[in-house]
């Protein structure tokens, strides 16, 4: 009785491999051919032509696959790097215009009044904000029994005291005497605020006039923010 044979299933990779192998070593040898047609039927097997065609396919049977490999990656890294002068070169040749049409970006966003940082600003004067600041003040001072340090308020305090519209002269002397205890980096970075607009800050300086501009309450608003900088800075330092 025969013994049969078991097929182990044909993978089709290696099916494909084969294939290739095949085909590659038909197109070496139609290469020979032509080459030996070249020579016009020349029988000289030492002839410099087919030496090399020889020698160059022998080079390639006996080169390792990791070789070859690399030999391609090769080849495409230069292409790559070629393609990405070509792109930077272009890039530094319209250079000039790409400068012009971000300044013209950046000051069309500039001319566009940012709606979010208006709306955060009115929200920060509103009269709820406003009095809910001064009452911690005002609690603070009177050494009332339900006053608990809040950071918020005294962040919004240091923000605005300057301003004598938000924070009134009564209350602003009660901060003096609440921030005669303040500690730390909000002591320092309130100092140096101070001691900017001293030195930046001219209460004398003239004006520019522009059109709406109530000319006595901006005189009194840059001259009280010029006093209070000064006695902060005398009390912090």
């Amino acid at each position: 009785m025969e013994k049969k044979v078991k097929r182990l299933p044909v993978n089709p990779f290696a099916a494909k491999v084969q294939v290739h192998l095949q085909n590659k070593k038909r197109r070496r040898q139609e290469d020979d051919a032509d080459n030996d047609e070249s020579l016009n039927g020349a029988a000289d097997l030492d002839s410099p032509v087919i030496n090399s065609s020889r020698a160059r396919l022998d080079d390639e049977e006996g080169q390792p696959k990791a070789s070859k490999r690399a030999t391609i990656e090769d080849k495409y890294k230069t292409e790559i790097n070629d393609f990405e002068a070509t792109e930077s070169g272009a890039l530094a040749v319209g250079g000039q215009e790409l400068k012009k049409a971000k300044k013209k970006k950046n000051k069309a966003k500039k001319a566009i009044p940012n709606v979010f940082e208006r709306s955060e600003a009115d929200a920060e004067k509103s009269k709820a904000v406003v009095t809910a600041a001064l009452n911690y003040l005002s609690l603070w001072n009177i050494q009332d029994s339900s006053w608990k340090f809040q950071k918020s308020k005294q962040v919004w305090l240091l923000k605005h005291m300057y301003d004598d519209q938000l924070v009134p002269a009564k209350h602003f002397s009660i901060l003096v005497k609440y921030l005669e205890h303040l500690k730390g980096n909000s002591r320092d970075q309130t100092l140096r605020e101070a001691k900017q607009i001293v030195e930046t800050e001219d209460p004398n300086k003239k004006l520019e006039v522009k059109l709406g501009m109530d000319m006595e309450a901006e005189k009194k608003r840059i001259q009280t923010r010029y006093l209070r900088a000064v006695e902060m800075a005398k009390l912090l330092s």
